[in-house]
């Protein structure tokens, strides 16, 4: 009786989760996961182990894996970093409710730290820290085919560019390749030409940063 007269009510909504896997990924998992044999050795077998921590202790949707270093702030010619081969940096980043990139909660940053923990080998250490949230916009201009509907071809374009920079297909470090976007403007059904930068890098396709600190504060 007690148990069904208890409500509780959530100040804050659940962050730093991850949505359920699309069947890519779960082929791309069960691949390593079968190559893993239970350590983590590589960054490949970190990086399975963080998606394969179990759901009661949370969820990452985001990681990636670097070696630690630390500064030399005594030489002459500026500080230089030295590499620690004895520890890693896993840089992790969950999902909200809206499925917007946020930080990992400290429970689950605890819990994948002591999941970890029975996989790695005994001599490594692991540091799990907090991955930057970057949030960008593409500034494009096209040229379209005659006999085509210039706004159209505008919203197929902007379609286009919403795919590829799809959150489940970006990842933590993934590099964004202009060329590659240049391509998949010019292949868009009406597309006669990507206006390209002028000799001062003036118009064209821009990559910029809608830096806003309720979202995304780098």
């Amino acid at each position: 009786v007690v148990e069904n007269s208890i409500a509780v009510t959530n100040e804050v909504a659940a962050s730093g989760g991850a949505f359920e896997e699309e069947v890519e990924e779960v082929r791309n998992n069960a691949i390593s996961y079968f190559r893993a044999q239970n350590r983590a050795v590589t960054k490949e077998d970190y990086l399975l182990r963080a998606y394969a921590l179990p759901p009661q202790f949370g969820s990452v949707a985001k990681a990636y894996v670097a070696p630690d270093f630390q500064i030399n702030t005594l030489l002459d010619d500026g500080p230089d970093p030295i590499p620690n081969p004895l520890a890693i940096n896993f840089y992790t980043l969950g999902y909200d409710k809206d499925k917007k990139l946020t930080l990992l909660n400290p429970a689950t940053k605890q819990n994948l730290q002591n999941y970890i923990s029975y996989y790695r080998v005994l001599t490594d250490a692991v540091n799990i820290k907090n991955a930057y949230i970057v949030n960008i916009g593409i500034d494009f201009e096209i040229i379209t085919l005659p006999n085509y509907n210039s706004n159209e071809v505008l919203l197929r374009c902007i379609d286009a560019l919403k795919t590829y920079f799809n959150t489940d297909n970006m990842q933590i470090a993934k590099p964004i390749i202009l060329t590659d976007v240049y391509v998949l403007l010019d292949s868009v059904s009406g597309v006669q030409s990507v206006v390209r930068p002028d000799k001062d890098g003036n118009g064209g396709l821009q990559i910029t940063n809608k830096y806003d600190g309720n979202y995304s504060s780098n």
